[in-house]
């Protein structure tokens, strides 16, 4: 800004002890949340004249760790123990943050009542996350042999091949994803939620009161998906590269994978009915 506040004037915030540091501003690993927290701390830097920073050397796993983040958790990406209740938080700013987990807000603030977030309102948009197939593809399919990849039913490997116009699952990298036990899949309350809101108990596992999605490695392949000798898929392919939250209209959540693979991003939500 041609106005803003000079650097050198800048500030940084000063608690009860004495301790000193800048504003946090918490980034989550999705693009929207890198172009809401770097403007916003531009805004913070330039108009309020704070110093800032930004966890560009932690990516946030998405907008639950960016909640515990602001709680002051020093590990907010760990499911098993984020690290809470530390005495200071570093974070203090989480911008475009998905108000979809409202269980993970809930128990927050019931277990960590001095320290939990607020909700200081909306970005002033909203947002959705869904299946998406590019337009070409769905074309491509519906031209050649008059296959509808939009509809649900055109994945029945009994009577059509949709694998063709897909990748083949050997061609992943798995080195660009995140193992199945380090994401939401082991997360006690959205596991809850999926059974809760779906009634689909395959490879959910709840023992000694904890509930998660029990399989191995970074792939997890839906029921009923057959592979050729040459690792084809005649389904969709499920991966884990991070996790949001999809808002019905009736304001029911359910927890979505998302996957991008030879140029095309596909999501299939956990719930999706077989």
């Amino acid at each position: 800004m041609s106005d803003a506040i000079p650097p050198a004037n800048r500030q940084n915030l000063v608690n009860p002890n004495g301790e000193t540091y800048p504003v946090g501003v918490y980034i989550s690993n999705y693009a929207a949340s890198f172009a809401a927290q770097y403007l916003g701390a531009a805004i913070i830097e330039e108009v309020l004249g704070y110093n800032t920073v930004l966890n560009t050397d932690a990516l946030g796993s998405g907008s639950v760790a960016g909640y515990y983040s602001v709680t002051g958790c020093r590990d907010p990406n760990n499911v098993a123990d984020r690290g809470c209740m530390q005495g200071v938080t570093y974070y203090h700013v989480h911008f475009e943050s998905w108000y979809g987990y409202p269980s993970d807000w809930a128990n927050i603030r019931k277990a960590y009542p001095s320290m939990a977030p607020k909700n200081l309102g909306s970005m002033g948009y909203d947002g959705f996350t869904s299946i998406y197939i590019p337009k070409p593809i769905q074309e491509q399919a519906y031209a050649t042999e008059g296959l509808a990849l939009q509809y649900y039913r055109s994945y029945n490997s009994s009577w059509h091949d949709p694998a063709k116009y897909f990748g083949l699952i050997s061609s992943v990298d798995t080195s660009k994803l995140m193992p199945c036990t380090a994401s939401v899949m082991s997360d006690d309350a959205a596991m809850r939620r999926h059974v809760q809101f779906t009634n689909d108990q395959d490879g959910v596992v709840i023992s000694n009161d904890d509930a998660m999605m029990v399989f191995g490695g970074w792939l997890q392949v839906a029921e009923r998906i057959h592979l050729d000798a040459s690792g084809s898929s005649q389904e969709v392919l499920v991966g884990e590269q991070k996790s949001r939250c999809r808002n019905t209209w009736r304001g029911t959540c359910l927890e979505e994978s998302e996957l991008q693979h030879h140029g095309v991003t596909m999501s299939r939500c956990l719930s999706q009915a077989r």
